[in-house]
């Protein structure tokens, strides 16, 4: 499939985007006629029907900071189009119905920062927590750093929509959250750039 995504310039995932809708949002004849010319562009340029039909897709998680990772891309790359759903069965899986390219973009952009954003935890927290002496210790710190630390990530990484920022009031910090913000100070963002669907890009 991979070899079929890459076969696929811009001018033509467009093409089949306005098809796909056509074929979702028309009415009457039109949904069927968008059904045959889509068909009919699989045959030409010889695609797997699985890159332009959506699909069910798994993302594998291990720890808290890799899902809400994944929940926030997610929301960057795709706003409210497409939904996330935790598997009841395997529990750290997430589902999604998406199409292919769509899940080209997740999947790369996923990898990437789950890989840089565990080698900044490492770096700035893991250490930290090392030093405390018993598990419930370790477990309080963790859970004091993780937030403070995803949201400098993110930040720093511009991972984010404009409307999820807040301004924090120094002055209301308790000395716990003072010194998890202390701990985050150097954290340094992801600088991935990676062309996904509609010719956009994530620009890290």
């Amino acid at each position: 499939m991979i070899k079929n995504y890459f076969r696929m310039n811009s001018k033509l995932l467009l093409k089949i985007e306005k098809i796909k809708a056509l074929i979702k949002q028309g009415v009457g004849g039109e949904s069927v006629a968008a059904r045959e010319a889509l068909n009919r562009l699989i045959e030409k340029h010889n695609l797997d029907p699985a890159v332009v039909e959506d699909q069910e897709y798994r993302f594998k998680y291990s720890t808290n900071l890799e899902l809400m990772l994944i929940v926030q891309i997610n929301k960057c790359l795709f706003g409210d189009r497409i939904n996330l759903m935790k598997d009841t069965w395997h529990k750290r899986e997430v589902v999604s119905v998406m199409e292919y390219t769509d899940y080209v973009a997740m999947d790369c952009s996923y990898e990437y920062f789950r890989r840089h954003m565990k080698q900044q935890w490492n770096e700035h927290c893991l250490p930290l927590i090392r030093r405390k002496r018993t598990a419930k210790t370790k477990n309080l710190l963790r859970d004091q750093l993780q937030e403070v630390f995803f949201s400098k990530y993110i930040i720093e990484s511009k991972l984010y929509l404009e409307n999820q920022l807040t301004k924090i009031d120094h002055s209301k910090l308790s000395k716990n959250e003072i010194e998890a913000q202390v701990a985050v100070h150097g954290v340094q963002g992801g600088k991935y750039n990676k062309q996904i669907n509609h010719g956009l890009f994530l620009e890290q």
